[in-house]
């Protein structure tokens, strides 16, 4: 294989190396949908189903000693 061949064929390698990357790093950020509004009991997340079971939700809110003193 000439030289010339041989680079073209690295810069190729590189270029779908990224791609793929690129692609792999976004998939992940676009998986989970939440209907209404997170907390709430009618709050719904629709999860791809790839991980079984589902991660959990992030908390944002305080866990206090009484339930009236805690925000969800």
């Amino acid at each position: 294989m000439k030289p010339e061949a041989q680079e073209r064929s690295k810069l190729v390698a590189s270029a779908a190396a990224l791609i793929f990357g690129c692609l792999f790093a976004v998939a992940p950020a676009v998986a989970q949908q939440v209907n209404g509004v997170l907390g709430s009991p009618e709050a719904t997340t629709t999860i791809d189903g790839k991980q079984l079971p589902p991660p959990n939700p992030p908390f944002g809110g305080v866990i206090k000693e009484r339930a009236s003193q805690s925000t969800p």
